[in-house]
């Protein structure tokens, strides 16, 4: 397969200072602390046959946390996720999982998780999984209509968490053969980034592009539905704002984590 504490504070990375972040538009309206009000309105997704009508919402500033998650556990609300294993010849990513990781990763996005305790972390929460619509109308800049979460200009290492050098040098160390964005260039971060890294996009929000995919609502079991550029993805077109696939409900992914809207 290749696959509630809120952060005060985002960390952000040597990666992220060479940019002045963007005008951050909101949505009038009150939100939960830690997400951001998305304004509503009507637009065509790349997956519907005719446009669709959004009304405001609110999401998640950043992907949902290992300590976030955590917080769920020892609560016993949550059940807990596929967690760390420094060594596993039947999945070799397993080294890669955030949940007990012993570097603690606790502002990491939460990965290896399926869809059916992403589902349940949200509505813990009284909150949902984002609908395709929704994501993909926040990754386009709402009316903006970008390519990409942070405009139309092409990719560049230093504005999102995706595979450079680092990442084709770590995953060769379990016996993976992936292939880097950036061949030549490298990130400060082997695997995840801790949320909040890079620049927000303009409504706020982190790691739209980059870090964790993120599970979205809809499909069936055999179908579930994810959005987003990971940190493993290695072409342009994988960071776009339209990018979407799917996996099986159980399905576990060191790049596939999730975020919550309301």
């Amino acid at each position: 397969m290749r696959r509630l504490v809120v952060l005060a504070v985002l960390a952000i990375g040597p990666s992220a200072r060479a940019f002045v972040p963007p005008t951050v538009e909101v949505a009038t309206g009150a939100c939960p602390r830690g997400m951001a009000a998305i304004p509503g309105g009507t637009y065509k997704p790349s997956t519907e046959p005719k446009e669709v009508t959004l009304a405001p919402f609110c999401m998640d500033r950043t992907e949902v946390t290992v300590a976030a998650y955590t917080l769920c556990v020892k609560e016993g609300r949550c059940e807990e996720p596929w967690k760390w294993e420094g060594s596993d010849p039947s999945w070799k990513e397993h080294s890669m999982c955030n949940f007990k990781h012993p570097q603690g990763r606790l502002d990491h996005p939460l990965n290896c998780v399926d869809w059916n305790l992403a589902k349940a972390y949200c509505a813990h929460l009284g909150k949902r999984l984002p609908t395709d619509a929704e994501w993909e109308w926040v990754a386009r800049g709402g009316d903006a209509g970008y390519q990409y979460p942070w405009g139309n200009s092409p990719p560049v290492i230093t504005r999102m968490n995706v595979c450079g050098d680092e990442c084709v040098q770590n995953a060769a160390k379990v016996g993976l053969t992936w292939k880097a964005m950036f061949p030549t260039e490298s990130d400060p971060w082997v695997e995840t980034a801790p949320v909040g890294s890079y620049p927000p996009t303009r409504f706020g929000l982190y790691d739209i592009a980059g870090n964790a995919c993120e599970w979205i609502d809809g499909g069936g079991d055999d179908d579930r539905p994810y959005r987003g550029g990971c940190w493993s993805a290695w072409g342009f077109t994988g960071v776009e704002a339209v990018v979407r696939d799917t996996q099986k409900a159980t399905d576990l992914k060191a790049d596939l984590g999730f975020r919550c809207v309301k």
